[in-house]
């Protein structure tokens, strides 16, 4: 199911989730996690005081990911995609791809080949 949410939206979005996970992928192909705080600021979303290895990391494949996991059992996380670039300490993240993502019920269930999601998902257009 997708329906389209102007930004604004996806700050409300974000609002709702306590932290986030700014995951960054290293020259040799292993992923980073780092817990960050990460606002909306004009069309990109801004994520400071991060360390030397996501940020070099962010600058080597700028192609970065926020996950903020549900903040209640059952709930949704905001996953979203985008392209990263440095900023002061920290990096703009422009969002690609915003998705809120839950596990549907009997998620242990197989997907039908017909099916892109056996999972409970709603698509967060990003412009």
């Amino acid at each position: 199911m997708s329906i389209n949410v102007p930004l604004a939206e996806l700050a409300q979005a974000i609002e709702a989730h306590p932290f986030a996970y700014l995951l960054t992928v290293s020259e040799e192909k292993r992923v980073h996690a780092v817990a960050v705080d990460a606002a909306v600021d004009g069309d990109r979303l801004r994520v400071p005081r991060l360390g030397r290895r996501t940020l070099t990391n962010s600058e080597q494949q700028p192609a970065v990911t926020l996950l903020w996991p549900p903040a209640q059992t059952g709930g949704y996380s905001l996953i979203v995609d985008g392209t990263a670039e440095r900023s002061d300490d920290g990096v703009l993240v422009t969002p690609s791809r915003a998705v809120l993502h839950r596990a549907a019920a009997g998620s242990g269930e197989q997907v039908d080949d017909g099916e892109a999601c056996g999972s409970d998902c709603v698509e967060l257009p990003t412009h």
